[in-house]
């Protein structure tokens, strides 16, 4: 038992170096983590624009405070409004928190107190600060959207090569498997060829011979293996009385 496993994994590892997949590594979770990583932070994405969205929203609904407390009512006002009303009709109005806070700045920056201007103004700049800081953000995803896209593209040109290395080994197997059969097929019927076409089983023994030298050279073990192969099987098939005498 310890050769046979001791022998699948050398063959193991035979297969693994020809098909330039190393066996600590897995090609398939590399690539899933890979197209992951860049689903990751395209949602990353997707939520920063959201929030500015969000963000956008507060300064229409702002500046419809505005237009209401706006005592002109010429037809550049009213068309300002129109297209007041259309904007948040299609951004949506803001939660109720939000509105609280923003009738409180724009009342605030309508005042003519000073102090009560500088409230907010200072509220206006923490907005401006949210947006800005939620820009640089995406900026800085959209950097790693392309570092994640890039490192996707190359470990699925890697995965590419990978498999038309494992191809190619199969193909390889594939042919190895056909050339025995086609050898052992072919040697069975010539033996039962008349003289002198019988001597055709000696030359096609040749390259089977020199197969299973080549296999016995990379695998040493194989020897050992296949004797050991061979006594069980000779034990499972000969009758128990010959097995005494």
């Amino acid at each position: 038992m310890v050769k046979l496993i001791s022998y699948l994994l050398c063959c193991a590892l035979v297969a693994s170096c020809l098909s330039g997949c190393a066996l600590i590594r897995n090609p398939f979770k590399s690539y899933a983590k890979a197209e992951s990583k860049v689903a990751a932070v395209e949602k990353k994405i997707d939520q920063n624009q959201d929030q500015q969205v969000a963000q956008g929203r507060q300064y229409v609904f702002a500046e419809h405070l505005v237009l209401q407390a706006d005592p002109a009512t010429n037809q550049f006002h009213n068309l300002q409004e129109q297209f007041n009303d259309k904007a948040l009709a299609v951004l949506g109005q803001p939660t109720m928190e939000e509105i609280n806070s923003l009738k409180a700045m724009v009342a605030n920056l309508l005042a003519t107190n000073q102090v009560i201007i500088a409230k907010g103004q200072k509220a206006l700049e923490d907005l401006d600060a949210k947006v800005i800081g939620l820009q640089s953000d995406k900026a800085n995803l959209e950097k790693k959207l392309v570092a994640a896209q890039e490192k996707f593209d190359k470990v699925a040109k890697s995965n590419a090569g990978l498999a038309q290395k494992w191809a190619n080994v199969m193909r390889f197997v594939w042919l190895a498997i056909y050339a025995v059969i086609f050898f052992v097929i072919a040697r069975v019927v010539t033996m039962f060829l008349p003289p002198p076409y019988n001597a055709l089983s000696a030359i096609l023994s040749v390259p089977v011979t020199a197969l299973t030298k080549f296999a016995h050279w990379i695998v040493p073990e194989a020897k050992a293996l296949s004797a050991h192969i061979f006594a069980e099987f000779h034990k499972l098939t000969t009758p128990a009385s010959d097995n005494k005498s």
